[in-house]
């Protein structure tokens, strides 16, 4: 398993992990957003109106890996078309280039969306648990990532790059400048662990680099319906060897990244207690009826 350490700032040493006086005090936030569903023109409309309840104003890149026109969206936004080789983490890679941030210069922090974040989740909430972390993750010494966390509590227990039992999710997060470098540099560390995108997960020689309990994680998540990290689309797309294949590879990246910052760095849970992850689960349920009602308005609302 390739392991990929970096030249990362020294933790063991008295300097503090966090800087003592918290900059973040903009309200201006760059932001890279992959689109597959939904379109440019509403991933606009829709940061723009979070931006109004919020008091923030995100701007940055929107990377279109769907098939939509790339149309104006407006000053806040530049729009290019994605390659969309490794989904969303190909359209984050792509953002941050266009953006001129793939070293380490540019925002002290930056988020990243998908728009699995708009169409799965309460987008709202998980975006405004992120923004008190904007300080804390910019002022970090080390790479720093927020985002929502979640327990290793089958087959795999602990990441195997940063022995935590905590990874955090990537369908919304944020990195501080640091952390920029790490990111970019788990893009490489695909083909080692797992060959190339021509070996299926059902080949011995798929994943055949990784920890043994995080390849069976792995495979698991994405060949056996029915198990507590079952893939919640497994059993409508597990016909479809390629995209399969391909998730295979993003889950990969999103433990990954996690890993890698987690060793030497910081992992901030925006949702670290019972009480903040019993909100989180009735904002998910919310949003989910809500979006349930809209699709029945609008199939009533276009019948003859």
């Amino acid at each position: 398993m390739s392991t990929g350490r970096r030249n990362l700032p020294n933790t063991a040493t008295s300097e503090p992990l966090v800087s003592k006086h918290l900059t973040m005090t903009s309200n201006s936030l760059t932001t890279v957003v992959c689109s597959y569903v939904i379109s440019p023109e509403d991933i606009a409309k829709l940061l723009s109106d979070y931006g109004r309840r919020l008091g923030v104003y995100f701007h940055g890149v929107i990377i279109v890996n769907g098939r939509h026109e790339l149309t104006g969206v407006g000053a806040a936004w530049t729009v290019k078309r994605g390659s969309n080789k490794e989904f969303e983490f190909s359209a984050y890679q792509e953002g941050l280039e266009v953006l001129g941030l793939t070293g380490e210069n540019g925002p002290s922090v930056v988020l990243f969306i998908n728009d699995t974040a708009f169409q799965k989740h309460h987008c709202l909430d998980v975006v405004r648990s992120l923004m008190p972390y904007r300080g804390p993750v910019a002022d970090c010494v080390v790479p720093a990532m927020a985002g929502k966390g979640d327990l290793y509590d089958n087959i795999c227990y602990r990441n195997p790059w940063s022995g935590l039992p905590v990874y955090l999710s990537t369908f919304c997060f944020l990195l501080n400048r640091l952390a920029l470098s790490v990111f970019t540099g788990i893009l490489a560390y695909g083909n080692a662990d797992l060959g190339n995108n021509t070996i299926d997960l059902e080949d011995p020689a798929w994943g055949h680099q990784l920890e043994t309990t995080f390849r069976v994680y792995l495979l698991c998540h994405l060949n056996y319906p029915g198990i507590s990290n079952t893939w919640y689309q497994l059993i409508e797309k597990r016909n479809n060897r390629s995209l399969i294949n391909q998730k295979a590879r993003c889950v990969y990246y999103e433990h990954r990244l996690s890993g890698d910052i987690g060793a030497n760095g910081v992992l901030f849970n925006i949702y670290p207690t019972p009480r903040k992850k019993w909100q989180f689960f009735l904002r998910e349920q919310q949003a989910k009826i809500s979006r349930r009602i809209f699709s029945l308005w609008r199939f009533h609302r276009h019948e003859p």
